[in-house]
Protein backbone atom coordinates (compact mmCIF):
# COMPACT_ATOMS: atom_id res chain seq x y z
CA UNK A 1 0.00 0.00 0.00
CA UNK A 2 2.57 2.51 1.08
CA UNK A 3 4.57 1.46 -2.42
CA UNK A 4 1.61 2.48 -4.52
CA UNK A 5 0.77 5.85 -2.13
CA UNK A 6 4.12 6.87 -2.88
CA UNK A 7 4.49 6.09 -6.18
CA UNK A 8 1.32 8.67 -6.92
CA UNK A 9 2.89 10.97 -4.56
CA UNK A 10 5.53 12.93 -2.73
CA UNK A 11 3.40 14.13 -0.01
CA UNK A 12 4.17 13.06 3.78
CA UNK A 13 1.75 10.42 5.04
CA UNK A 14 -0.05 10.50 8.62
CA UNK A 15 -1.28 8.27 11.16
CA UNK A 16 -1.96 8.17 14.79
CA UNK A 17 -2.40 5.30 17.25
CA UNK A 18 -2.81 4.70 20.73
CA UNK A 19 0.29 4.73 23.15
CA UNK A 20 1.04 1.60 24.73
CA UNK A 21 -0.16 -0.68 21.87
CA UNK A 22 0.93 -2.97 19.34
CA UNK A 23 0.28 -0.85 16.92
CA UNK A 24 2.80 1.88 18.12
CA UNK A 25 5.49 -0.89 18.61
CA UNK A 26 4.49 -1.58 14.38
CA UNK A 27 4.72 1.19 13.46
CA UNK A 28 7.73 2.34 15.48
CA UNK A 29 9.50 -0.81 14.21
CA UNK A 30 9.02 -0.01 9.87
CA UNK A 31 10.09 3.61 10.04
CA UNK A 32 7.34 5.59 10.99
CA UNK A 33 8.21 8.79 12.71
CA UNK A 34 6.82 10.08 16.05
CA UNK A 35 5.70 13.87 15.46
CA UNK A 36 3.86 14.17 18.31
CA UNK A 37 0.23 14.18 19.91
CA UNK A 38 -3.24 13.85 18.32
CA UNK A 39 -7.16 14.07 18.93
CA UNK A 40 -7.91 12.39 22.82
CA UNK A 41 -4.20 11.24 23.55
CA UNK A 42 -2.79 9.69 20.48
CA UNK A 43 0.33 9.77 19.24
CA UNK A 44 0.86 10.96 15.78
CA UNK A 45 3.27 8.92 13.22
CA UNK A 46 4.11 10.51 10.02
CA UNK A 47 5.87 8.64 7.23
CA UNK A 48 8.40 10.71 4.27
CA UNK A 49 9.00 8.96 0.39
CA UNK A 50 12.89 9.08 1.49
CA UNK A 51 11.54 7.41 4.79
CA UNK A 52 9.86 4.68 3.71
CA UNK A 53 12.68 3.97 0.78
CA UNK A 54 15.14 3.66 3.25
CA UNK A 55 12.97 1.24 5.42
CA UNK A 56 12.62 -0.81 2.28
CA UNK A 57 16.31 -1.29 1.66
CA UNK A 58 16.61 -2.52 5.36
CA UNK A 59 13.86 -4.83 4.49
CA UNK A 60 15.83 -6.03 1.08
CA UNK A 61 19.24 -6.60 3.13
CA UNK A 62 18.35 -8.68 5.35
Amino acid sequence: MMNWYFNQTNETVWLSSSPGTRAEIFYCKQGWKEIGMYGKGEIKFEMKKEDWKRAMMRVIQQ
